[in-house]
């Protein structure tokens, strides 16, 4: 949500106050948006707590421990990979 209300306003939290430092209106707008937001979010945070969050608690993992595999292959693949994508954005000219 938190990003679809940068994409809405604009303006990341830092900007939006810039923007009420200007004068804008579409600023306060966007502050006041992030602290109803938080103020949601601390209010349903305790049902959360105890309900929703433990869903996705797997504990400290990795991507190998994810895979199945040795680090010491997903280590090379990732550096290759990325290596790979480095060159192909860069010969593009992006």
């Amino acid at each position: 949500m938190f990003g679809i209300g940068w994409g809405l306003l604009g303006d990341c939290p830092g900007t939006a106050a810039g923007a009420l430092g200007e004068g804008r209106l579409d600023g306060l707008w966007g502050l006041l948006g992030m602290l109803l937001g938080g103020g949601l979010y601390a209010s349903a945070y305790p049902l959360m707590k105890s309900t929703i969050i433990p869903m996705g608690s797997y504990g400290k993992i990795s991507l190998p421990q994810a895979l199945g595999i040795s680090h010491w292959i997903a280590i090379p693949v990732f550096a290759a990979v990325s290596i790979l994508l480095f060159r192909f954005f860069e010969s593009k000219n992006l």
